[in-house]
């Protein structure tokens, strides 16, 4: 049996949409280096050939519209690219930005997928990092203009709300992104490790200590959802 190894690019191929209120865009972002294993395959890969294997339609040569083939990930990614730029109307891009992707960005071997004034129009979307929409959302400030009429951060009748059955107040657990682990890779970071080894539970102080709590108490959370110990961070 071959074996392989699974790729790992510096960066991949994506589209990038904005959180609100972020304006009009959308970022686009391919690999910046090859990788530097043998046999490589990478998710996209997997699945097309799997389903080529499978013999399921949509894969392989002459797959999209009876025209186009799709083989690889470039099949799949620099023909959204292009449609990307040609619903957002955007025009080809010069030969000095020409020049400087396909010196600088390694997806240029996949060029020929594409005709030549598509590729052009693809240039002009990586040098730019994707297609943003000019818009009057923010002040000379940089603050957003078009704001909310109320946010409710504090609930009273909620905060103070007793379980009807046990004759007890509720606690709600929510979820959030820690400062410090805001995606699920950073688990692999030993700096972030170091200051945050562990799930935490924050807790209004003055709950913790009606209930005899103090930070880094280990608690147990009465859910099905979260059945384990958790440590408690008293906020």
């Amino acid at each position: 049996m071959k074996q392989i190894s699974m790729q790992i690019k510096t960066g991949h191929y994506g589209f990038l949409n904005p959180h609100a209120p972020g304006g009009h865009f959308t970022g686009v972002r391919t690999p910046i280096i090859e990788p530097l294993t043998k046999n490589n395959i990478n998710l996209e890969k997997f699945l097309i050939d799997l389903s080529k294997k499978l013999k399921l339609p949509g894969y392989g040569e002459k797959a999209i519209n009876n025209k186009f083939s799709l083989n690889t990930q470039e099949d799949y990614y620099l023909r959204g690219i292009y449609n990307l730029a040609h619903n957002a109307k955007i025009s080809k891009a010069d030969k000095k930005t020409i020049d400087y992707v396909e010196k600088n960005y390694i997806v240029t071997k996949h060029k020929h997928i594409l005709q030549s004034e598509e590729w052009e129009k693809v240039c002009n979307v990586l040098a730019k990092g994707g297609v943003f929409k000019e818009n009057n959302w923010f002040d000379e400030n940089d603050n957003y203009i078009f704001g909310f009429e109320k946010i409710h951060i504090y609930n009273e009748k909620l905060a103070t709300s007793t379980n009807t059955i046990i004759g007890e107040k509720n606690f709600y657990l929510t979820s959030y992104k820690s400062a410090l682990h805001t995606q699920s890779r950073t688990i692999c970071l030993d700096k972030a490790l170091y200051y945050e080894p562990d799930i935490t539970l924050k807790i209004n102080p003055i709950d913790a200590k009606k209930l005899g709590l103090k930070d880094y108490d280990k608690v147990k959370i009465v859910n099905v959802l979260l059945p384990k110990d958790a440590v408690l961070i008293c906020y």
